[in-house]
């Protein structure tokens, strides 16, 4: 089964849930407003439900007349969702995202090096060097 996709605006609400074991929607409104976000209850108690409806959260106790919900998604699977989307807009094509990251300055040679401990059998690169040659970064330095 795949992992239900996490739109940009449901991603705070999931985030303010992460940290916690389970929260009412007053409490996800109050931890996801910000200076530069003014989330209205309502409109956090829509997404929420919609959240629930695909799976990305459950409803686990109701106290009084107000829901408690808890994530049902680990934040693992949904960065896994999300790597995937962006690896299958890039055609399955690692290089230009690695390449990105590296330029970005959020990819360094320990980030290389710890690559080395993946098994190959779980379909990412295992070596160093077979990942520098993939990606063409053989003569540029980091």
């Amino acid at each position: 089964m795949t992992p239900p996709k996490i739109s940009k605006q449901e991603s705070p609400i999931v985030e303010a849930l992460w940290p916690w074991e389970a929260l009412p929607i007053r409490e996800i409104t109050t931890g996801i407003r910000g200076p530069d976000r003014r989330a209205a209850y309502s409109t956090v108690q829509t997404m929420v439900y919609r959240l629930e409806a695909k799976g990305v959260v459950r409803r686990v106790e109701k106290i009084r007349n107000y829901d408690v919900f808890e994530a049902s998604v680990t934040r693992e699977i949904a960065e896994r969702q999300i790597v995937g989307d962006c690896l299958q807009f890039f055609e399955r094509q690692v290089g230009p995202f690695l390449e990105h990251s590296i330029a970005m300055g959020r990819m360094t040679m320990a980030h290389l090096r710890d690559t080395e401990a993946i098994p190959e059998g779980c379909g990412a690169v295992g070596r160093r060097s077979r990942l520098i040659l993939f990606v063409g970064l053989r003569d540029k330095t980091l």
